[in-house]
């Protein structure tokens, strides 16, 4: 909690700690927000981390225990199945996910859950700091904007590819990447590393320009200052950065696999195709498959953006309307509430089901 503003935080850490009377609920919800293997079941999580679900509640009748979770390969990591399993149901984002696990060996119940976007925080319409001004670009230049962490998954060769592929160093554009430094060694070392390994000389390229953690306002800033968010990434357990361009009205460019299928449509975006399916080679998920983002498909969609700019606008004014109806926070809420409702449906009907077969022997 580190990275949140600190009343945030507080808040958070308040409500972590809110142990419902259970003179006043029938049931207790105990809703888990991490990967499997963070839970408390078979012997705990696998590493060292607060117990979620509390100690004693798969033998407490009174405690409906939900995971919360998500993924972004085509077939669960092994043992998820059978964690899960432990657990009385789970809470996923799309149906892309509900269909993975299902398949994937999942025996309880599977629900979906929106993620959600702060639209009254990413606003458009409110005054926020220029990252962008101090870098002397002209009003005309059509700014692409990027947030990843250099890694596979990412698909940050098939954006820099698809970028030095489309347009020549002396076109008014310029691509601005936000990284995170988290399994990176700091962006531009990353950048340069790539550039090396492909032949590219960047003296001869399109700007490009790396940008480092910035403030929640200057965050909304760089939005506001973009003209098209493009992420070409391989899977998607939700895409944040994506709703949150979005809610800032930007239109996006992003795969059409995964995640942000579920909000993403021609009318408030626009879809990178998906040239196949690519098997991962190496590290926790090799083996598993993911899609392999179109290279062909981005440059036309990146070319397109600049020459068809009010089609652009558009659509990132119906994101910013869908962001605002769809995925606020009031509608997340909504839905939690009535997953809430649906869980306790189901014990209900799973003890009257219980009830009727004991009273029958």
């Amino acid at each position: 909690m580190s990275s949140l503003p600190s009343d945030q935080a507080e808040t958070l850490m308040s409500l972590s700690q809110v142990n419902p009377d259970p003179t006043e609920y029938h049931y207790k919800v105990v809703v888990c927000h991490a990967e499997p293997g963070a839970w408390n079941v078979l012997g705990g999580p696998s590493w060292s981390t607060s117990l979620c679900p509390p100690p004693g509640s798969a033998d407490d009748p009174k405690v409906i225990t939900v995971g919360r979770t998500m993924f972004e390969t085509d077939r669960l990591p092994e043992g998820w199945a059978g964690r899960i399993n432990n657990m009385d149901e789970v809470w996923v984002p799309t149906p892309f996910h509900a269909e993975i696990f299902s398949s994937g060996g999942v025996k309880i119940p599977i629900s979906t859950l929106i993620e959600t976007v702060d639209t009254d925080f990413f606003d458009p319409d409110i005054p926020s700091p220029d990252p962008l001004s101090s870098y002397g670009l002209s009003p005309s230049t059509f700014k692409f904007l990027s947030v990843f962490k250099f890694e596979d998954r990412k698909g940050y060769d098939v954006l820099l590819s698809s970028y030095f592929a489309t347009f020549t160093r002396g076109e008014d554009v310029a691509l601005f990447i936000l990284v995170s430094d988290y399994h990176s060694r700091g962006g531009r070392e990353d950048l340069e590393s790539f550039c090396e390994s492909q032949g590219y000389d960047l003296s001869t390229l399109p700007p490009i320009y790396v940008l480092h953690s910035l403030s929640p306002p200057s965050l909304r800033g760089l939005y506001a200052s973009s003209d098209m968010f493009v992420l070409p990434s391989r899977g998607e357990g939700w895409g944040r950065p994506h709703v949150e361009a979005m809610s800032m009205g930007l239109p996006i460019a992003a795969t059409e696999w995964s995640g942000p299928t579920k909000y993403m449509n021609c009318n408030n975006s626009y879809g990178i195709e998906v040239g196949g399916m690519r098997m991962i080679e190496d590290g926790a998920f090799k083996g598993h498959m993911w899609a392999e983002p179109s290279g062909e498909s981005l440059s036309g969609i990146m070319r397109r953006a600049v020459e068809k700019r009010e089609e652009g606008r558009e659509k990132g004014r119906r994101a910013r309307e869908d962001m605002v109806k769809e995925y606020n926070l009031e509608a997340g809420a909504k839905e939690i509430m009535e997953r809430v409702g649906e869980a306790v449906r189901r014990r209900e009907d799973k003890r009257r089901r219980v009830g009727g077969a004991s009273s029958e022997l």
